[in-house]
């Protein structure tokens, strides 16, 4: 008989209890029967990745003389079936066809993906020379906000959110293929508790930080702001869910502590992603120049130096 497969309307738990059922008598043994279902599983994920082949979750383009913009507002994927550098490599040369600018705005809403694409994009985006800003237009989760810790200053309406957790994978295999699986995971944790203590600067310890990793953690701007994710809380805006219907089953199924708000986002939404320049990004730049404004008034001549070193918005 054939191998179940699943179904769009299945979550991890609920393919994996059918498929159980289905091959109990094709598979008695229960361990050899789970791990045919996590294949199938996995193998449904592929074809998905297949799918999504040539569908880009980033866009670049020059916004005035001196000013360029990078949106990432979908799935961060790759653009082949198998992890490289195709998508990085690619992402670097069309920001390199911006030429020399002084200011990157870049703009999130983004669910999270491949934690091998969002390292390279982070680094990509931090090595560059222009003074970079960041602005989490919904959401920024996983992955992506990892990639938003790229920004000099980052910027959040009230009612976007930032999710972190420990990089997770599933492997098939001996007890030594499972030790491997767990170094690479170890090793990727590394490199992202060093890229976020980077940008909370001593505002969080890294205890802390660990424990909001373990735990799954979804924070309100405000509450990114405490712990230095983000540097200016900005006035909420109307957002849209940015996951594709091929990834939407996935987050759903893997994050176990989704807010209920953010959970009817998913499942509501048509699954289309915030636009690249969408008024609400501009809208969210003047913010920016507003809020600086403020500040600069509210505490006084004496500390504007500090306010416009990490606040100030280049046009």
């Amino acid at each position: 008989m054939p191998l179940p497969e699943p179904r769009e309307d299945e979550d991890h738990d609920e393919f994996i209890e059918r498929c159980m059922s289905e091959l109990s008598e094709e598979f008695p043994d229960e361990d050899q029967r789970y791990a045919v279902c996590e294949s199938q599983w996995e193998q449904g994920d592929d074809e998905e990745d297949k799918a999504m082949k040539g569908k880009r979750f980033w866009d670049i383009k020059a916004a005035a003389q001196g000013v360029g913009e990078v949106y990432i507002y979908g799935d961060i994927v790759s653009d082949k079936w198998f992890e490289s550098d195709v998508t990085a490599a690619g992402f670097a040369e069309e920001l390199k066809g911006l030429g020399e600018i002084n200011t990157l705005n870049i703009y999130i809403n983004s669910y999270g993906g491949s934690v091998f694409q969002g390292q390279a994009i982070y680094s990509i985006l931090r090595r560059h020379e222009a003074e970079k800003h960041v602005y989490i237009v919904g959401m920024a989760a996983s992955i992506a906000s990892l990639v938003a810790m790229a920004g000099d200053t980052v910027h959040a309406p009230a009612n976007a959110m930032l999710m972190v957790h420990n990089p997770w994978g599933i492997a098939i295999g001996n007890a030594e293929d499972m030790r491997k699986e767990a170094e690479a995971l170890d090793r990727i944790r590394d490199t992202m508790i060093t890229a976020y203590m980077r940008k909370l600067d001593g505002k969080t310890e890294q205890a802390k930080l660990v424990e909001l990793l373990d735990a799954e953690t979804w924070l309100t701007a405000e509450e990114a702001a405490e712990y230095g994710f983000v540097d200016d809380v900005l006035e909420e805006k109307q957002i849209a869910a940015s996951a594709s219907p091929e990834w939407r089953r996935r987050y759903l199924a893997r994050y176990q502590k989704m807010p209920d708000t953010v959970k009817s986002l998913l499942e509501g939404d048509s699954g289309s992603a915030s636009e690249p320049g969408s008024p609400q990004s501009g809208e969210l730049a003047k913010q920016a120049e507003d809020s600086l404004r403020k500040r600069i008034v509210e505490e006084g001549a004496k500390t504007r130096a500090e306010l416009v070193r990490r606040f100030i918005v280049v046009r």
